[in-house]
């Protein structure tokens, strides 16, 4: 139940890519190659998103599992050449299960 403003920090890639489908899906969320990028570096909970809009079809979709956006972590597309620096910069959506909550962190956030 992780909320707005809590601190949490992204587990190691290992423990993600086990939850993951030969898909890299995890109940349907993809794991972004992108996403490596951040496990084991501590954020700020940006949002909990009960709802998103499908981009292919416009339409509002109601999201049946947790899905969590992060403050500062959006695609820039850097290891994917279709989306070579992302212009929309649309957030990444993280599974809880894939955060651990952490105390706020002093001096700074590890990035």
């Amino acid at each position: 139940d992780l909320q707005v403003g809590e601190w949490v920090k992204i587990r190691p890639a290992e423990e993600i890519l086990a939850t993951l489908n030969e898909n890299r899906k995890n109940r349907g969320l993809v794991f972004e190659q992108e996403m490596l990028r951040h496990c084991g570096k501590t954020y700020r909970v940006r949002a909990r998103l009960s709802r998103i809009i499908d981009e292919k079809s416009g339409k509002m979709i109601t999201l049946a599992n947790d899905c969590i956006a992060l403050e500062g972590l959006a695609c820039r597309g850097l290891d994917n050449r279709k989306r070579l620096f992302c212009p929309r910069g649309p957030f990444f959506y993280w599974r809880e299960s894939w955060l651990e909550r952490v105390n706020a962190p002093t001096g700074g956030v590890e990035r």
